[in-house]
């Protein structure tokens, strides 16, 4: 892989907490590498008591990651997204 010009692209926008941390540690698990931006933009607004956190300027937190990886990636996050989704 050459590390020069990796192309990222987003797999996972969400301004809740909860998933956003579930989704990282199954890319981990996964061995994916990934970025997230703006996880924390939400500092400037704190999180509600509901777990979730947006800044109206930087968007919500946004996993990346390598185009080579985010076919992998999205059906590691799917089943995760479908729970949250179904309240399990």
């Amino acid at each position: 892989m050459n590390h020069d010009k990796l192309e990222l692209v987003p797999v996972l926008s969400t301004c809740d907490l909860v998933l956003l941390s579930l989704a990282k540690a199954a890319l981990e698990e996964n061995g994916i590498v990934y970025h997230v931006t703006g996880e924390n933009a939400g500092y400037v607004y704190p999180p509600t008591l509901s777990g979730y956190a947006y800044n109206p300027i930087a968007g919500p937190p946004t996993i990346m990651v390598t185009r080579e990886d985010a076919d992998r990636a999205k059906e590691v996050l799917e089943s995760i997204t479908q729970s949250q989704e179904q309240g399990l």
